[in-house]
């Protein structure tokens, strides 16, 4: 099975082990074990589980089945700490603009009837200026938030991308933004950087860095395929 032989060996890079001390906690040769990640050979369930325990995850992940692990689930988290975060600023940035339009009709009210010079038309333009104000400081702290959410999703999805094998049909965070689409973009150093769009955050800037030239459609026509579901 290609699947697991792929993330046998990316769970073991990143973990930095080397061949020999996986195999030694196994309690199988170094030989041995290397067949597994050639896909010479599958693991019998003890030694799946085994697997399980060493890189603390599920069976389901090491054959395929899901993508999770403990890096997506901490951005997962955080994610949707920020979400909520900006979701409670629109709604205010929503309530502060009622309140202005509400406030300048009042205006226009008064100072039709009393004179723009009177003192209830003057309070009513020095509450507006404060609400001004406010409006504006909101939109600014909604822009940073909205910005910061936008790299958590880049960040979730470059570590999804490091997943052999991965596929956003089997992740619902990914597929909540897609569409996705990838143009690249020439570097100094004649390679490319692969920029990524979504249809509903906007970019979210360079996905992968200096591409060689000779590889970037190959990689592009991959990356699309898997953040897309395809």
């Amino acid at each position: 099975m290609e699947v697991l032989a792929k993330r046998l060996k990316w769970l073991r890079n990143n973990k930095g082990y080397a061949q020999k001390e996986v195999a030694k906690m196994i309690g199988m040769t170094t030989s041995a074990y290397q067949k597994f990640e050639l896909n010479e050979r599958q693991p019998k369930l003890d030694i799946l589980l085994k697997f399980c325990d060493i890189y603390d995850v599920t069976s389901d992940f090491l054959l395929g089945r899901e993508i999770d692990n403990i890096e997506l689930e901490r951005l997962r988290v955080m994610l949707k700490q920020m979400s909520h975060r900006v979701s409670v600023l629109t709604s205010k940035h929503k309530e502060f603009l009622t309140k202005i339009s509400n406030m300048r009709a009042m205006m226009i009210e008064v100072a039709a009837e009393k004179g723009f010079n009177h003192s209830e038309t003057a309070e009513i333009s020095k509450e507006l200026d404060a609400l001004l104000s406010q409006v504006t400081a909101l939109q600014q702290e909604l822009v940073h938030q909205s910005s910061r959410k936008n790299d958590i999703v880049k960040m979730y999805i470059e570590v999804f991308l490091e997943i052999p094998f991965s596929n956003a049909k089997y992740d619902s965070l990914i597929s909540e933004f897609a569409p996705y689409t990838l143009h690249e973009q020439a570097t100094l150093f004649e390679t490319f950087d692969l920029i990524l769009t979504s249809n509903t955050l906007g970019s979210l800037g360079s996905i992968k860095t200096d591409v060689p030239y000779e590889e970037i459609d190959e990689i592009k026509k991959d990356v699309a395929k898997r953040i897309n579901g395809f």
